[in-house]
């Protein structure tokens, strides 16, 4: 039987900003999305040269690549997005057959009217991290990595009958310097019945157990909690934080 290989196509996307940090985004004519420039290589076209020819399909603008600020693989489609930080050249913005409306979008706007699996590209580029971004997602939302706690923790908090709210924002009683969590992201409360549960706060990146994204979900001492970069778990009367590098954490 001859079997063909499974193949990838590669996309590549174009994070384009204003005077005023906000990011450009195009309404597409086949599904009214919102969403970067952007398209997939054609066959034998440089990476750079297909951003190029993309942009200026679907903007009537050139740009000239500046970084590479992620790459984000879709795990349902087998498709691998390149997204670069771009600097405006020529041209000016003009619809056409692939693109009914342009719109300067800031972070607020950009979660309004894009899918997670698109306003995570916009973000990180806005945000700049020094390295890109690696990412997997499934068309629509986030896909977490696998989390582990093979490893000794990075941060423990008593657990007691009061709350323990998680997010960005130094008001929180766990402060993760951490841009994919939100500034109040979830909270840890026991219940009545003595148990704990998480609780998401209408986070943008979501709260996972087990890999699996939860709003509220009642926990045990062999559950795993992703939110970011970091995983936690309960243990000895504690909660045990397990942080990559691109997290900090502040406790109160």
């Amino acid at each position: 039987m001859n079997r063909q290989p499974p193949r990838h196509s590669v996309s590549v996307s174009a994070i384009i900003t204003d005077d005023h940090g906000r990011a450009l985004l195009v309404q597409l004519r086949d599904n009214e999305r919102w969403e970067p420039p952007g398209g997939v290589l054609e066959l034998g076209e440089t990476i750079h040269d297909g951003l190029r020819r993309e942009v200026r399909e679907e903007t009537g603008l050139s740009v000239e690549p500046d970084m590479l600020t992620g790459v984000y693989k879709n795990m349902s489609r087998g498709i691998v997005a390149l997204v670069f930080r771009c600097e405006i050249t020529g041209g000016h913005l003009t619809a056409n057959d692939e693109v009914t409306d342009f719109q300067w979008a800031d972070e607020d706007a950009i979660r309004r009217l894009t899918s997670e699996a698109y306003a995570v590209r916009l973000l990180d580029a806005l945000h700049g991290h020094h390295a890109p971004a690696i990412r997997q997602h499934d068309g629509v939302h986030l896909i977490p990595p696998a989390p582990t706690v093979d490893r000794r923790p990075t941060h423990r908090v008593p657990l007691s009958d009061e709350a323990i709210r998680i997010g960005r924002t130094p008001d929180n009683d766990l402060a993760l310097s951490d841009l994919d969590v939100s500034r109040h992201h979830a909270e840890l409360r026991k219940s009545d019945a003595g148990s704990y549960e998480i609780i998401d706060r209408g986070s943008h990146n979501g709260t996972f157990v087990n890999g699996k994204r939860v709003s509220r979900a009642t926990l045990t001492d062999r559950d795993i909690i992703s939110i970011g970069h970091s995983t936690f778990r309960l243990a000895e009367g504690e909660l045990w934080q397990f942080a990559d590098d691109d997290s900090q954490t502040q406790a109160k």
